[in-house]
């Protein structure tokens, strides 16, 4: 069959002094990913620059360049050189296709099969990197393997915003009283593995008449984060829950504070969404803390589970 020919070429630029990722297999990753060839020297008209920077700090810089603009992500990348590859090219090739993909649709214009006149192929036609990059079956599985995960990568900005539903218990010698509790988090990423944020936003009430009250509360929050697959972050966070809450005949004041420590894991199933799952603990600081529709008197230690939805900006 007759080579793939090109109406242009990407660029693949890498800038790795410290040798921390595989720059042979980071490029034929990329072409066998996007499915074309690449130009592996500088070309006389690239119409997509892609640019990797890896810092001996353990970061990259992954710079996506064309004619009308340029896209960058920072990420951390891992010690191991192969997975670092890896991580490195499902990036590069997913940045390539969400600035360029109608230039990307250009690139490869596939000529009519001439079959030989004896039926066989010619094998002496001259094959693309890409093609070339597929006769090997490690290289090709590895990398066909890697570009099916097109989930978020561990990126060193972003916001999140997401919906939670948490359900726990207040035990006492004559009850077991649960709570639910809804609320939205927000979340600001300040590093490649902090955040700060507040969670569990929104409103409660006990509206008993004998006991009625409401509150609005919201817990800020320190965050430790980071990625162990491109699909999965586990984190911590601990803060304090702060709530304002109205007068009941109890006397209780109308400003209330818990303590509060969670860990968990935000599962994405595309490059923005994800569902998170949640332990958490509260330890009331004040004379009565509103937890749902119950009210918690001071030094009581709850547990709770949230499952929550969330998206990053």
């Amino acid at each position: 069959m007759r080579p793939r020919k090109t109406t242009g070429t990407i660029e693949v630029i890498v800038e790795d002094p410290h040798g921390r990722v595989d720059p042979s297999a980071l490029r034929d990753g990329i072409s066998i990913d996007l499915g074309v060839p690449l130009a592996l020297e500088a070309s006389a008209a690239p119409i997509v620059i892609l640019r990797v920077r890896v810092a001996v700090d353990g970061s990259a810089e992954v710079e996506v360049e064309t004619e009308n603009a340029t896209r960058r992500r920072v990420i951390s990348i891992p010690d191991d050189r192969s997975e670092a590859t890896r991580i490195l090219v499902l990036l590069g090739a997913n940045l390539v296709r969400d600035e360029s993909a109608e230039l990307l649709s250009m690139l490869i214009t596939r000529a009519p099969a001439e079959p030989s006149p004896d039926g066989a192929e010619d094998l002496d036609r001259p094959t693309s990197p890409a093609t070339s990059a597929l006769a090997s079956p490690t290289l090709a599985e590895e990398y066909a393997r890697a570009a099916r995960h097109t989930s978020r990568l561990p990126e060193e900005r972003s916001i999140r915003f997401s919906l939670s539903a948490r359900v726990g218990g207040h035990a006492t010698e004559e009850t077991a009283d649960p709570f639910f509790v809804f609320g939205a988090e927000f979340g600001f990423d300040i590093g490649t593995l902090v955040a700060v944020g507040i969670t569990d936003l929104g409103f409660g009430g006990n509206l008993s008449s004998s006991d009625f009250a409401i509150a609005a509360s919201g817990t800020p929050y320190l965050e430790l984060h980071g990625f162990i697959d491109p699909r999965i972050e586990l984190y911590g966070q601990v803060g304090v829950a702060l709530q304002g809450r109205s007068q009941t005949a109890y006397d209780e004041g109308h400003f209330q504070v818990a303590a509060y420590l969670a860990a968990g894991a935000r599962l994405y199933a595309s490059n923005s969404f994800f569902i998170g799952l949640e332990l958490a603990m509260h330890v009331v600081l004040t004379d009565a803390f509103l937890m749902g529709s119950i009210s918690l008197p001071q030094g009581t230690t709850v547990g709770s589970a949230a499952l929550s939805i969330g998206w990053t900006f």
